[in-house]
């Protein structure tokens, strides 16, 4: 190639673009379409992302009306102008040409396209939110290769005419079937055709790009696009040459095979690049990153029994799960990618009104949900499809839905484990009180449903009961023990005997259960409510066992109440059976409400402990940073728990006991006797909230202590089953080299020496293996204070998605987190943490948040009102009766009233009464109604702020981004008519 030829030619293309207005109006209009694609449709603010999904739908089609406007007059106007001629006489080839002229039009599309980015990037920084930076390269990148491959397509449009129009609807036309067959609908909705032919368009090979993936298919796609259309550029440039040939034979059916043969070169070398695509996440958050875990489990399935996924996503969803779909629609090309063949995605985006969502619910079980809408501009429902139903030969896993809050890796790779039937270990949960198999409830005599907890558990591992009245002997990765103070005495024996041979074990031990009927560990247990009834007769309780050699052996001591008098609290009998005075457990509480929504709810007390990384004025990090089970960890929510510390590092026998806090409280804590909180707490049920929490607020003590709530224990132990082992082991040894021995002997004293040297060899072999067996092993325990970490309460709100309050608590990953670890199967650890953070529009929402705090003080104002108003009323009622009675009561005393004075008293007393609580459910009404009239001005108002603000950085972010180009137009353009313009005379100008 001769450069000198090249750079000619581009210069004297590109210079002539910009030589007229025409250019500049191209590239404004570009910048200006581009802009408003990403900003203007009401998508953009109802999905509240700070990124450019708007304009990466409908670039290919701005690309329809901009390319074919570059490329119309490359070859075109140099025939209609009689140039090409020129062109063709200079000492160079006809590859020099087409290079020269292809890099200039890359060249004028790139300066367009940096105009765009530089322009949108600053509207949405400056008012819109801070986008990843990462991804929104990416996206660029992606759209300058589209741009390219399309900028081929266009040339070819312009060698095969002269006239500019229909060089610019050919360059249109040409482009189209790769634009259009993006549009499922165009070729035939959702079938596999459908899928198999969009798959080749424009729009499909872009969106790994769209998410911020550098893709080699895709970016060979677009280069192949670019070298197909370049060699039939150089075709038609060369037709003088071939078109009658020398003999006067065309040579035209000769090129159109040599072009199909290239096309399917061409396509062949992507295929086979898409089978080992190498991909980069340039994205800032990871948010199409498979992690390393992940990547591993599926490195190890079978190709010849590969797992295939079905997920079902609707293509509109509120802006709750917006983020959501893209996570799931991203992993699932992720896993698709990394496992090839071992694992096929169909996927079906389609409304709850689609002829497939029938097939959805009887192939697989999985329906819509109707999930609510959070606009700030309308109230809306969905019927959201957000599931996948994962199969492996005869093995199935189904996930039904999946909420905002939902961990997409993991349910997703999860699933392929389970129906790839990898290896399990198995995990132990012990029978307690706390019974998480579900059956019979010995209580009420009713059946229960089966824990949630080992339903999540039963995915990953095999689970066992364990029944603790034998001594404990599986070989359990993991022993799960929930509330064992409630074991009887022969089965405490046992449990702890188990874990202080070394079973590795998850304690969960509650003063205080929450959603659970069982008693607290210094509660005594009750006898069965259905005993005594029906002439069966009331049998006492099992007595509790013993539980302090387990909190000695493990080195902890509990958080004991203590009274206003700073004296131990006293409770009788309930916690070890021995029927005397024990100390009371205490319940720990914290003065810290993450919610502001909630700070006057009655309802929410303090025993209500948050722990998350914002509480305020910690000296110790309320989440262990170090230790994989809480790294990673923003909240947790416990329940009256308790708390314990560490008692000593060094036990009676000088063993060195590890005592690792996981989660802790803020400093703003106090504690309270946990049988007199769950009086108070239950006393809910007979007087109002306010009341309650009056109640148990007047248990607390204030100590202002950072409360452990959950370590790592770890001490070495001997395993005696294993010493007892090797000792038999050994003394086998013996008695078989002895008898070897004596027996060689006899038969000739050269085999008798042979036996016994082997005898010996024997011996030696035992008594080292019986010195290995005595190695100490560590014994491994994670102790939690509060068992309703594992309640169905968190593990349903983990399925059901952020609720009114945006909980989004990690108290499933925590739970999990634990057990994996214990069982030294961490593949998932990571991977459950994994939530990869879009990012929002934070500007916008900074600027709406005064309209925000407006309503909410409005409507807290509003309800303040109308908690006032009603309280007077009550108040007023309660006095009017107490009045009537005392009057009563005087004139009674005064022995004023006999029987049927008292009759009639009575009687307008009831009718008093009657009037006054008609007046009483009136005045109740009407405070209702204002506090709901309030309420909704409050938030029309709100509403209304977000609009106009939602609106004005719609206008800035249309208007802005044209100036720059157009302020370059005007200096470069009529400044460059003045330099031409000078030295000639006045007359001779136009």
């Amino acid at each position: 190639m001769n450069m000198q030829v090249i750079g000619a030619v581009f210069r004297r293309n590109f210079s002539s673009y910009f030589s007229t207005p025409t250019g500049y109006v191209f590239i404004c209009l570009f910048v200006f379409l581009s802009s408003y694609s990403a900003f203007w449709s009401a998508e953009f603010f109802a999905n509240n992302l700070a990124n450019l999904d708007q304009l990466n739908i409908r670039l290919p089609w701005i690309m329809l009306v901009f390319i074919p406007a570059i490329t119309m007059g490359i070859w075109a106007e140099e025939r209609r102008q009689g140039t090409d001629e020129l062109l063709l006489t200079l000492p160079a080839g006809d590859l020099d040409v087409v290079i020269g002229k292809f890099l200039s039009t890359v060249a004028i599309y790139t300066a367009s396209l940096l105009f765009s980015m530089v322009s949108v990037g600053f509207v949405m920084w400056v008012w819109l939110g801070t986008p990843d930076w990462g991804l929104f390269l990416g996206n660029y990148f992606g759209y300058w290769l589209v741009g390219v491959a399309m900028l081929s397509i266009g040339m070819v449009a312009s060698f095969l005419t002269s006239n500019l129009t229909v060089a610019f609807i050919l360059g249109a036309l040409f482009n189209f079937p790769l634009v259009a067959i993006g549009e499922t609908g165009v070729v035939g909705g959702n079938s596999r055709w459908a899928q198999f032919v969009s798959q080749f368009s424009i729009s499909s090979q872009f969106r790994d790009f769209g998410q911020g993936v550098i893709s080699l298919t895709s970016i060979s796609y677009f280069l192949m696009i670019t070298v197909v259309s370049l060699y039939l550029c150089l075709v038609l440039m060369g037709r003088r040459h071939w078109l009658g040939g020398r003999d006067g034979h065309s040579l035209l059916g000769h090129f159109v095979v040599r072009a199909i043969a290239l096309a399917i070169c061409a396509l062949a070398l992507n295929v086979v690049l898409s089978q080992s695509d190498a991909r980069i996440d340039v994205s800032k958050a990871g948010i199409s990153k498979l992690s390393r875990a992940s990547l591993d489990l599926i490195a190890k399935l079978d190709a010849k029994n590969p797992v295939v996924i079905d997920a079902y996503a609707s293509p509109e969803v509120p802006e709750n799960l917006v983020q959501t779909r893209i996570t799931f629609l991203n992993m699932l090309r992720e896993i698709q990618s990394a496992a090839g063949k071992k694992v096929i995605v169909n996927l079906h985006e389609i409304d709850a009104l689609d002829p497939q969502a029938e097939l959805a619910d009887k192939s697989f079980g999985i329906t819509p949900r109707t999930v609510q809408s959070r606009s700030a501009s309308s109230a809306q429902t969905y019927d959201v499809f957000m599931g996948a139903a994962v199969n492996c030969g005869l093995e199935k896993a189904t996930i039904p839905f999946l909420n905002n809050n939902a961990p997409v890796e993991y349910e997703l790779v999860q699933a392929i484990s389970v129906v790839s039937k990898q290896d399990r270990k198995k995990i132990g949960i012990l029978a307690t009180d706390a019974d998480l198999f579900g059956g019979m409830d010995p209580q009420t005599f009713s059946n229960r449903p089966k824990s949630i907890f080992v339903t999540e558990l039963e995915k990953q591992y095999t689970v066992e009961k364990v029944d603790a009245t034998t001594p404990i002997t599986g070989d359990y990765a993991v022993l799960v023990a929930v509330q064992p103070s409630t074991l009887s005495q022969p089965q405490m024996d046992n449990f702890i005997a188990a874990v202080k041979a070394g079973q590795r074990t998850a304690i969960f031990e509650d003063p205080m259960p929450m959603f659970s009927d069982v008693p607290g560990t210094a509660m005594p247990k009750q006898p069965p409510r259905n005993m005594g009834m029906m002439g069966m007769p009331q049998q006492p309780p099992t007595p509790k066992g013993d539980i302090k050699p387990l909190w000695q052996f493990l080195g902890v001591d509990w958080t004991l109440a203590t009274g206003r008098d700073g004296k131990p609290v006293k409770t009788s009998g309930g916690m070890f059976g021995g029927g005397q005075d024990q100390n009371d457990f205490a319940v720990i509480w914290q003065d810290y409400l993450p919610y502001p929504k909630l700070k006057d709810h009655y309802a929410i007390y303090k025993e209500w402990v948050f722990i998350d990384k914002a509480v305020p004025k910690v000296k110790e990090p309320t989440f262990n940073p170090d230790d994989s089970i809480t790294s990673g960890l923003q909240e947790l929510l416990f329940f009256y728990p308790g708390a314990f510390e560490r008692q000593t590092s060094v036990d009676k026998s000088g063993v060195k006991i590890k005592f690792t806090p996981l989660v802790r409280t803020g400093p703003a804590t106090g504690t309270a006797p946990s049988i007199e909180t769950a009086k108070a707490k239950n006393a809910r049920n007979v007087m109002d909230a306010k009341a309650a929490a009056d109640a148990v607020g007047s248990k607390e003590i204030p100590t202002q202590k950072q409360y452990v709530l959950a370590a790592k224990i770890s001490r070495p132990v001997i395993a005696k089953k294993e010493v007892k082992d090797a000792d038999s082991d050994a003394n086998g040894s013996d008695a078989n080299g002895s008898e070897a021995a004596d027996k060689g002997a006899k038969e000739t004293d050269a085999k008798g020496k042979d036996a016994k040297a082997k005898a010996l060899g024997k011996d030696e072999k035992a008594k080292d293996d019986k010195k290995k067996a005595v190695k100490p092993t560590d014994a491994e325990v994670v102790l939690v204070a509060d068992i309703d970490m594992v309640s169905d309460v968190f593990f349903s709100l983990r399925a059901e998605g952020e609720d009114d309050n945006h909980w989004n608590f990690d108290n499933v990953p925590f739970v999990l987190n634990i057990i994996d670890e214990l069982a030294g199967d961490e593949q998932f650890v990571e991977i459950r943490k994994r939530k990869p953070e879009h990012p929002r529009l934070d500007r916008i929402e900074s600027r709406t948040a005064d309209a925000r705090q407006q309503a909410l003080d409005a409507v807290n104002q509003a309800e303040k009102k109308r908690d006032e108003a009603m309280d007077t009323a009550k108040d007023e009622m309660e006095k009017i009766n107490k009045d009537f009675q005392k009057k009563l009561q005087e004139q009674q005393n005064r022995g004023e009233l006999d029987f049927n004075s008292l009759q009639i008293a009575a009687s307008n007393a009831q009718a008093s009464q009657l009037a006054t609580k008609k007046k009483f459910e009136q005045s109740q009404r009407d405070t209702d109604d204002e506090f709901k009239k309030s309420r909704d001005a409050a938030k029309r108002e709100e509403n209304s702020q977000i609009r106009n603000a939602q609106q004005q950085s719609k206008l800035w972010a249309i208007l802005l981004p044209p100036i720059p180009p157009l302020l370059v137009a005007f200096f470069v353009f009529f400044g460059r008519r003045a330099r031409e313009q000078e030295g000639v005379s006045r007359d001779r100008l136009r």
